[in-house]
């Protein structure tokens, strides 16, 4: 399926081609019957499931400190970070970025906004990544449920997998 918004009303396309609007009520009976199970569109009011930002960064440091608190190595696709930072620091360091700026490769330039707050996504299976509650309830007694920052693209550009990155 794929989606998109007229306005502030989503439009539901089916794998056929379909659409219903998500203003309509039938557009609940096609994705009950394609999904298999009762669905209701409706619109979230206080709470986003979209990540925090438009752009997430976690780093190796984090995840060798919460790998090492689980006893385990933990994969960082459980996070669906769009960087994964190489660094040598100790620990959750990234979150003392906030308000600084990184520049990665030759022209990107953001800025750190905030730690990023998980949820129960993390835990979830993925690929072949098991169910894992540890993970969050981790974060949420160790690290205030903060995984990775959040950032705001000041400058943008093209960025390739082992450009340099200089926090400012």
């Amino acid at each position: 399926m794929r989606s998109r918004y007229e306005g502030n009303t989503p439009t539901i396309a089916m794998p056929d081609g379909t659409e219903f609007r998500g203003d309509n009520n039938v557009v609940n009976e096609a994705l009950t019957k394609f999904l298999g199970c009762e669905v209701t569109l409706v619109r979230e009011e206080s709470i986003s499931h979209f990540d925090e930002g438009p752009i997430s960064i976690i780093t190796t440091s984090a995840l060798r400190k919460l790998s090492q608190e689980l006893g385990e190595p933990v994969d960082p696709r459980r996070f669906r970070a769009n960087f994964l930072f190489d660094t040598e620091l100790t620990g959750y360091r990234a979150e003392d970025w906030v308000d600084r700026l990184i520049k990665v490769g030759s022209k990107v330039i953001l800025k750190v906004v905030a730690p990023l707050q998980r949820c129960v996504m993390v835990n979830n299976s993925q690929e072949e990544l098991k169910q894992d509650v540890r993970i969050l309830k981790n974060l949420v007694n160790n690290h205030g449920a903060a995984f990775g920052v959040w950032v705001k693209v000041i400058v943008d550009g093209e960025v390739s997998d082992g450009d340099s990155v200089y926090l400012d």
